[in-house]
């Protein structure tokens, strides 16, 4: 498997639309591959991903090995870690809720450590009103998105 094909992006930004928790070069490998994020020591990283998982399961396990790595390689990066928007196929949608079930935890546990790492709830912003198929957000989806992201920094970083 290997993941989508990537247009040319803003380097400040890693956005990558369609890959799988598992595509991040930094994932499972102890946290020893995140060269740039590693390099750059940025000081907030928003991670949304998880909605090309839900064809398959173990998305948790793999979110957390992910956000395990990220937190190593960037001790004193503010990391935001946001839910799944809602999905508009039914049997991703039930993958979906669990899968957000187990994120508040999975931050709770490391910010407990003393990790800088926070939530944002996408899922409560959107309904499936917000949607332009069954996963990608409309104009207005990436509106509330946005609105909730601002949200979540502003709480991180007071």
């Amino acid at each position: 498997m290997s993941g989508p094909d990537d247009k040319a992006h803003d380097p400040r930004h890693e956005g990558r639309g369609g890959w799988e928790i598992s595509f991040f070069p930094c994932h499972g490998d102890g946290g020893q591959a995140c060269a740039e994020w590693k390099k750059l020591q940025p000081d907030l990283i928003l991670l949304l991903i998880g909605s090309s998982d839900m064809s398959r399961s173990g998305a948790p396990a793999r979110l957390a090995m992910l956000v395990d790595a990220i937190l190593s390689d960037c001790p004193n990066t503010q990391l935001i870690v946001a839910q799944i928007p809602p999905l508009g196929d039914a049997a991703a949608e039930e993958r979906a809720k669990a899968f957000n079930a187990a994120i508040p935890d999975l931050v709770k546990v490391r910010a407990g450590a003393g990790k800088p790492i926070s939530l944002v709830d996408l899922r409560a912003a959107l309904t499936t009103g917000d949607l332009a198929d069954s996963m990608h957000p409309n104009a207005e989806g990436y509106a509330k998105i946005a609105r909730a992201w601002m949200e979540g920094i502003r709480a991180a970083t007071r």
